[in-house]
């Protein structure tokens, strides 16, 4: 993202322009933060000197010990905060992963917020797949009875072929919730190829290749 190929006749590239979006983006909010780092991590940069921001002290100025939460209410959020810090090679506290862990609702997914009052009677598509590829995939944590309920929440949420986020009723299958729950299997150890998740003779990847725009854009 720094290279030739995403920079512009100008001379900026994409990761001139994260980095001036980065400070009025980021604020103080730790996932915010982690969403910017972890991109920069990928992209060979130093997030703890990018934009005139350090975005781990960030991250680490919100965390809640008492908790083991980098986000009072945002499970989603937590989720980029824990994978920067991970991507960063900064050890995650063990707190911070058994936060996620105990936040799998009955259902076998997870929602959005860790705040029951804010409507996590269910879960949500993407939220759940999020988990699944920080837990399953990028920590290492092996959980295949916690894994394998969220995959038959999957396979129960799944239209024909993709996902939509789990929570709009009637609304069609999408690239990002499909995407999510994608990786999420993946990383888990579960097939997504698998019988549980031929749906309406379409598998899961096909469907997601459907998404691409003229443009090749998702």
């Amino acid at each position: 993202p720094d290279g030739p190929a995403w920079t512009t006749a100008g001379g900026r590239s994409a990761l001139d322009a994260l980095a001036e979006l980065a400070p009025a983006y980021v604020g103080t909010d730790a996932g915010q933060a982690g969403k910017v780092a972890r991109a920069v991590s990928l992209a060979g940069g130093d997030p703890r000197a990018f934009g005139g921001l350090d975005l781990i002290a960030i991250i680490e100025a919100a965390y809640d010990p008492a908790t083991g939460r980098y986000h009072p209410s945002f499970a989603f959020r937590h989720t980029l905060a824990v994978e920067a810090l991970h991507r960063a090679g900064v050890e995650v506290p063990p707190a911070a992963i058994m936060a996620l862990r105990l936040a799998q609702l009955p259902d076998g997914g997870w929602f959005w917020s860790f705040n029951q009052d804010a409507g996590a009677e269910r879960s949500d598509v993407d939220t759940t797949g999020r988990v699944l590829l920080l837990l399953g995939g990028l920590l290492d944590v092996r959980d295949p009875c916690a894994y394998r309920l969220a995959g038959a929440y999957l396979s129960g949420m799944q239209l024909p072929g993709g996902w939509n986020d789990g929570q709009t009723e009637g609304a069609p299958a999408n690239a990002n919730s499909t995407a999510l729950a994608l990786a999420g299997l993946n990383a888990a150890g579960i097939d997504p190829q698998g019988a549980l998740y031929q749906k309406g003779g379409q598998d899961v990847r096909t469907t997601l290749l459907t998404f691409q725009e003229p443009s090749g854009a998702f």
